[in-house]
């Protein structure tokens, strides 16, 4: 009974892409309805056009039939089984057998099912971490309503060729397998909007990919991808693209092409270069580029009217171009570890929250730096500054200041001015006075940690009685604190006593 729904099944396959049709051969290789199954290398001149053993002909059987070898099985006219090491006779009658697949068998137990034929009506299948290790050959022809398909941390290497049947489905999670191609028309799912393939072995994929017009979100993080197809510009949905930690080393040129793009996750590849058209990703807001070669960024770039949140550390920038400034709606941006020797002029008008630009070559900053009026954390540590601009006071709503690690020998006039700082690092400078505008009763009144280590500390006058208003604060701030450790270790020895029995509480 197995069997014979089993070559039900070829039946319809072979009717589908299999040629089964009368033709001359060495022998006739015939399934039980009677219907010949031929393969290339059976035609004149095929490979095994003079095959001589039964071992050299069930291979290319499996093949035309789209099974594994393992399930193909050849009896002769007199009903005996052949064995691989049995010559193929010529003229012989030969008639294919079909065992049942043991995957159709392992994944209705999985899902609780007496057989795989029962499984049709499914539109939900979660498999995660079950020790999946394949997809039956019919999977996409026996589950045609599926909608949803979970087999994250499985064992699988490869999707059948029947999966681009699943018409239907719309998520598909396959992180954390072996996956190392995907079907040449994996595009046919053309109702899929969510894709998870992160942690597999994908080195390409197939240029039918951007004929997924539906797709919405893609994570193709930890993989060992070199390239991307010139199709994925036709993904005119795609509004989340993760790519992270792969081996890029270019985007194709119809990447600007994602007009409705809104996140994209670029980390740990090697891009030396954007595509000049770059700046055409209109919605883009989030842009991370972290740990690349990236050695200059194209002058579309300040038409990223959208782009809000912007990471670029660990790359090899020199230099920003001029329309950088152009980014009316950016509010984070880090620079960290890169080589930038200054900041464009006009870098005061963006609308910046949050500014990391440490582990530069900044000699100094622009002018206009204190026009970042909504700046509220600022890491400049580890640069070259030798002096802060008279603006810098305009900064009124930064909190967090970090410029330890620098060249500076004095702070400027208006330092005083920021109302807002809380925690400031100022160490390893050449610090030796401090400003009026810090030694006033009213100023830096917000400060709550201040680092001035490695700077010459006993000429700032620091120690003198007429101290800054803001170390007298910090005073109060470490006795607090002083105070409730000492409380706190109080009750863990009281404690500690009663439970040797020598205290009550």
């Amino acid at each position: 009974r197995a069997l014979g729904r089993a070559l039900g099944r070829v039946r319809a396959r072979a009717g589908a892409g299999v040629r089964a049709t009368p033709a001359e051969m060495p022998a006739s290789f015939r399934l039980l309805s009677g219907e010949a199954v031929i393969a290339e290398v059976f035609a004149e001149g095929g490979a095994l056009s003079e095959a001589s053993s039964i071992g050299e002909v069930r291979p290319e059987l499996a093949l035309a039939l789209g099974v594994v070898q393992d399930r193909v099985k050849l009896v002769s006219a007199a009903g005996q089984l052949l064995g691989d090491e049995d010559p193929v006779l010529t003229d012989a009658d030969v008639q294919v057998c079909l065992l049942l697949d043991p995957l159709e068998t392992r994944l209705a137990e999985l899902l609780g099912a007496p057989h795989f034929e029962d499984l049709g009506g499914k539109q939900d299948v979660s498999l995660p971490n079950r020790d999946v290790t394949g997809l039956p050959e019919s999977f996409g022809g026996g589950v045609p309503l599926l909608r949803k398909l979970r087999l994250s941390g499985n064992q699988l290497s490869a999707l059948p060729r029947s999966f681009t049947k699943l018409q239907a489905l719309t998520e598909l999670w396959l992180e954390d397998n072996h996956i190392a191609r995907l079907p040449e028309d994996f595009g046919c799912l053309e109702r899929l909007r969510f894709l998870q393939l992160e942690e597999n072995e994908l080195t390409c994929l197939p240029e039918s990919f951007g004929d997924l017009r539906a797709l919405e979100t893609v994570a193709l993080d930890c993989n060992a991808l070199a390239c991307l197809p010139e199709s994925i510009g036709n993904l005119s949905a795609l509004q989340k693209l993760r790519l992270v930690q792969n081996e890029l080393t270019q985007l194709p040129t119809t990447f600007g092409n994602l007009k409705g793009l809104r996140e994209l996750w670029l980390n740990r590849n090697r891009l030396a270069g954007l595509p000049e058209n770059f700046g055409s990703l209109a919605s883009l807001r989030k842009l991370r580029l972290v740990r690349n070669r990236l050695q200059s960024l194209p002058l579309s770039f300040g038409r990223l009217a959208e782009l809000q949140a912007l990471y670029l550390e660990d790359n090899q920038l020199a230099s920003l171009p001029d329309t950088f400034v152009e980014l009316r709606s950016l509010k984070s941006v880090n620079l960290d570890n890169n080589r930038l020797l200054a900041l464009p002029d006009s870098f005061g008008k963006l609308p910046l929250e949050k500014f990391w630009a440490s582990g530069n070559r900044l000699r100094r900053l622009p002018e206009g730096f204190g026009g970042l009026s909504s700046l509220t954390e600022l890491g400049l540590r580890s640069n070259a500054l030798e002096a802060l601009p008279e603006s810098f006071g305009g900064l009124r709503a930064l909190q967090i200041l970090h410029l330890q690690e620098n060249r500076l020998s004095a702070l400027p006039d208006s330092f005083g001015q920021l109302a807002s700082l809380r925690m400031l690092w100022l160490s390893a400078n050449r610090l030796t006075s401090l400003p009026a505008s810090c030694l006033g009763a009213g100023s830096l009144r917000a400060l709550q940690l201040v680092r001035l280590g490695g700077n010459d500390v006993e000429r700032l006058g620091l120690l003198e009685v007429r101290q800054p208003a803001f170390l007298d604060q910090l005073s109060i701030l470490r006795r607090e604190a002083l105070s409730q450790r000492q409380s706190a270790a109080a009750l863990e020895d009281a404690a500690a006593a009663a439970a040797a029995g020598s205290v009550e509480l």
